[in-house]
């Protein structure tokens, strides 16, 4: 099973080359998928400007462990037995369990770099077997009632994303970089060469 994150900051086409992944793979790769969706939307403490440690504590640790339920699920499958067709052959998620750290130093004045939570999320990045980092277009985010609209922070979480992966051999030994255009511009091409890289 292989197991893709697609990163980067708000607004860019994450969750869209997510289902276009998982739809390439279906279709034309005859591969079973599982996408893991983003899950800040469902953390119960703060999140945007008012995120802090709580918040950033919530979504690590609920990433990782639903990516290991469903790493877990796969391999009771395979030890009952069950038809290969029923197999998850890709996980891909909506982010992973480094990115709100990425958030949580920009929005808070403490980096909090040592503390264990930080350092699972870190360790953390060795589960993945491909990265994909996406650019923002520099076009107007579109307000949907929760996500932050403000480009320049958009483009301080990009900047933050490509500092940190620079020092993380984790994920820039395995990264991809997209700009926003080609996921929604010409999305065969890019899947295609997603999926050449695994």
């Amino acid at each position: 099973m292989k197991k893709l994150a697609v990163i980067g900051a708000h607004g860019v086409g994450k969750t869209t080359l997510c289902h276009l992944l998982s739809d390439y793979a279906n279709s034309q790769l005859k591969r079973s998928v599982k996408v893991l969706g983003e899950l800040a939307r469902e953390c119960p403490f703060p999140i945007n400007e008012k995120m802090g440690y709580d918040t950033a504590e919530w979504i690590i640790l609920s990433q990782i462990l639903q990516e290991r339920e469903a790493v877990f699920k796969e391999k009771v499958r395979i030890h009952q037995k069950k038809r290969v067709v029923d197999l998850c052959d890709i996980v891909i998620c909506d982010r992973c369990a480094y990115d709100p750290y990425i958030y949580f130093k920009l929005l808070n004045k403490l980096p909090y770099r040592s503390n264990k939570i930080f350092q699972l999320a870190i360790s953390h990045l060795w589960t993945y077997d491909r990265f994909i980092l996406i650019e923002p277009s520099g076009k107007l985010l579109e307000e949907d009632g929760l996500r932050m609209t403000d480009l320049s922070f958009q483009l301080k979480v990009h900047r933050e994303f490509v500092r940190d992966i620079e020092s993380l051999p984790a994920i820039n030994k395995k990264l991809t970089i997209l700009k926003a255009e080609a996921v929604f511009d010409y999305p065969e091409f890019t899947v295609k060469e997603i999926f050449a890289c695994l």
